[in-house]
């Protein structure tokens, strides 16, 4: 996929498990790519006629691919990091149950408010 270095869908949070595995392999396969970038650029400067054109553009190709297999993983540890807070994500179900015991407790807490407003008015009905 030489083209397509911009993320398909966003931010990352609406991929598949599969599609996530894909861009893993993905940024495995650029790596390798990478890895013989470097060991053609090295194999050109090591030559007694160094040829500078060539080995110029085997370094740059390099670094590009050294550009996209990054993007690709902090990408990928983004999202994991953000998982790992309790982030809203596909399948999460972290914010859903910090909203039910919020709720919970509010509950809880107007329970008490009336309890104290009917042990309040029962005490001001009594000396009255």
């Amino acid at each position: 996929m030489e083209g397509n270095d911009q993320m398909s869908r966003g931010d990352g949070f609406n991929m598949t498990f599969s599609e996530r595995l894909s861009r893993l392999d993905e940024a495995e396969r650029n790596i390798v790519q990478m890895m013989q970038c470097a060991g053609q650029c090295l194999a050109e400067v090591s030559k007694d006629k160094t040829a500078s054109r060539q080995a110029e553009n085997q370094a740059i190709e390099f670094l590009r691919k050294l550009a996209l297999a990054e993007k690709m993983i902090d990408e990928q540890l983004n999202y994991l990091g953000d998982v790992g807070v309790g982030a809203a994500h596909e399948g999460s179900s972290y914010s859903q149950l910090r909203y039910k015991l919020m709720a919970e407790e509010k509950v809880a807490w107007l329970r008490d408010q009336i309890v104290k407003f009917r042990a309040q008015r029962s005490s001001d009905e009594g000396s009255a």
